[in-house]
């Protein structure tokens, strides 16, 4: 995952929706928001509190519609093809900023295409991702973004590989180009708990859960937890830079989190930064 450094914080609450875009749930008829309770649906992420910022979610049953900030300037809306998400749309201050596009073979992700248009013009740039699964424990990703600069066309480029264990992404290696020229290598790792993801039982979330580039950052496997995150960034012009993420989780009697807290630590393992989410569920 192209991670040129750790955002910070007031851009990771920008970037939290985006975050989330990996809700994906399956068919139903009954209405579902914050502080209803229905025993027929599995826990469900209703509204998520990122340091004061509050963030909710709505669902036609048990399909996301919606998520948007407190005041609606920030959401994104999602359709659905039977019980994947095939479109997202995220608005930003009123106006669209992306549309993003999802294919499938098998019921495996393999394309995804995303139109985003930059602030404050009319000029946009293009990212595609295209995966492929050569075994059981691997996934390959290629994602080539092109783009205006100055007037001039650019292009960024990725090669993953993505190392899987018992469902899980357990490490990911990555070399990354800018117009055609190597420009660095990046190897992460992740270390989950036992206990449940906030987003285990939306149906569709495994589909999709690479896609986002800052899944894995933001705790978002939808499977278990993250422990630890670390990030090791080498690029060809410049020095080595290395970060960590800790997580420290608190748990409802279902096992689900109801607050996590996650850390940055610097190469010389000093803080940096620390955001604490809260989650609030369907029941």
């Amino acid at each position: 995952m192209y991670n040129f450094a750790k955002i910070n914080n007031s851009m990771k609450k920008n970037l939290f929706l985006s975050s989330l875009i990996f809700l994906s749930l399956s068919c139903s008829s009954t209405d579902v928001e914050d502080g209803g309770t229905d025993p027929q649906y599995p826990f469900l992420v209703t509204k998520a509190i990122v340091d004061g910022d509050v963030y909710t979610i709505k669902y036609d049953g048990v399909k996301i519609l919606e998520q948007s900030n407190a005041d609606g300037s920030n959401k994104f809306v999602y359709t659905y093809t039977g019980n994947v998400i095939t479109q997202i749309k995220d608005y930003y201050n009123g106006s669209l900023n992306s549309t993003t596009d999802f294919t499938y073979d098998n019921d495996k992700l393999i394309n995804v295409k995303v139109v985003s248009i930059t602030s404050g013009s009319n000029t946009t740039s293009i990212k595609t991702l295209t995966y492929s699964y050569p075994n059981s424990t691997t996934i390959n990703c290629t994602q080539i973004r092109n783009y205006t600069l100055a007037g001039n066309l650019q292009t960024d480029k990725s090669e993953i590989v993505y190392t899987v264990k018992d469902g899980d992404v357990i490490s990911s290696k990555e070399k990354y180009y800018h117009n055609n020229v190597l420009a660095g290598n990046i190897t992460e790792t992740y270390t989950y708990d036992d206990k449940n993801n906030p987003y285990k039982n939306v149906k569709g979330f495994d589909k999709i859960e690479l896609y986002n580039p800052w899944a894995s950052n933001d705790n978002l496997s939808g499977k278990k937890n993250l422990v630890l995150f670390t990030n090791s960034n080498t690029p060809t012009s410049s020095a080595i830079s290395n970060y960590k993420l800790v997580y420290i989780t608190s748990y409802n009697t279902a096992n689900y989190p109801n607050q996590i807290t996650e850390t940055q630590y610097n190469s010389s393992n000093q803080v940096s930064s620390s955001q604490t989410t809260i989650y609030t569920y369907n029941q």
